[in-house]
């Protein structure tokens, strides 16, 4: 009876696991985001962070911050007025761009959803409005590197005429999903700032985002705007970075730009330009 038994268990058991459903494999992360880098999204599965939850207020995913150092002389000071009014609107304008922007296509969805690293190489042009310090010329080195909803960028830039002083940054980026026109991030951290022979150390809040004009594939045309408030001893100051992005392919952009700052009271100005390179 015993041989019986066994003998009719093992085609039964075969049989169980034969009917039995197969469960679906989960795609490695190589697997899910290498189309991505490529320029194509999987459309037969779902991305791994899903976008239909509530609205996360951000402005977009975008561009380093640009250094709040100048030539100029340091001293105490309110910065402009009608600087801190534009600072805010420009804060202000990508959370109501963001809650009535339509959803992502697939591709930029899924690529939130992946690692992203990209690098900048700038060169720079800055000085104060005032006239009472020459302009300066410096490069600029930019990092950055996201994934789901959490990011980190830095920057470091190097003036010749400032002798043994480098200005830096580094910041963490909690993201926002990307909406179809719109990129964001909330970037925390610090900087040191170097205006003629002093260094200023600080903190920094900002909100790096970019507005999508056109987009085919990785390639996208838009504008990146990075508003920012540094918060030092001596007080608070504001500014705005800008940039024209023109995609060179779908791996390079160029960079084109401006920004507008406080430091110590007076305002500054500085011109850019460079090349992005983005994974």
């Amino acid at each position: 009876m015993r041989a019986l038994a066994l003998v009719l268990m093992v085609p039964t058991a075969a049989l169980a696991q034969a009917v039995q459903p197969r469960q679906l494999e989960t795609p490695s992360l190589w697997q899910r985001c290498g189309p991505v880098y490529r320029g194509a999204a999987m459309p037969d599965s779902p991305p791994l962070v899903r976008l239909d939850g509530p609205i996360v207020s951000g402005g977009s995913s975008g561009t380093g911050a640009a250094s709040p150092s100048s030539s100029g002389r340091v001293g105490d000071g309110s910065p402009d007025g009608q600087l801190v009014m534009a600072v805010v609107a420009v804060a202000v304008m990508p959370l109501i761009v963001y809650a009535m922007d339509d959803d992502a296509d697939p591709l930029t969805a899924e690529r939130f959803s992946c690692p992203e690293f990209s690098f900048s190489a700038l060169a720079n042009v800055e000085g104060p409005t005032n006239g009472s310090a020459p302009v300066v010329g410096l490069g600029s080195a930019r990092a950055r590197l996201g994934f789901s909803y959490f990011g980190v960028m830095s920057q470091i830039d190097v003036a010749p005429t400032r002798g043994p002083y480098t200005a830096f940054s580094a910041h963490l980026l909690l993201r926002a999903p990307p909406r179809k026109h719109i990129e964001g991030a909330l970037a925390l951290g610090g900087r040191r700032a170097v205006v003629g022979g002093r260094v200023l150390d600080g903190i920094e809040v900002a909100l790096p985002h970019q507005y999508v004009f056109w987009r085919e594939g990785r390639k996208a045309l838009g504008l990146e705007l990075m508003p920012r408030a540094f918060v030092y001893s001596r007080g608070v100051d504001f500014g705005v970075d800008a940039a024209l992005v023109v995609p060179l392919g779908d791996y390079l952009k160029l960079k084109l730009g401006g920004t507008v700052w406080s430091f110590g009271g007076q305002t500054q100005l500085g011109a850019t330009a460079g090349l992005t390179a983005t994974l």
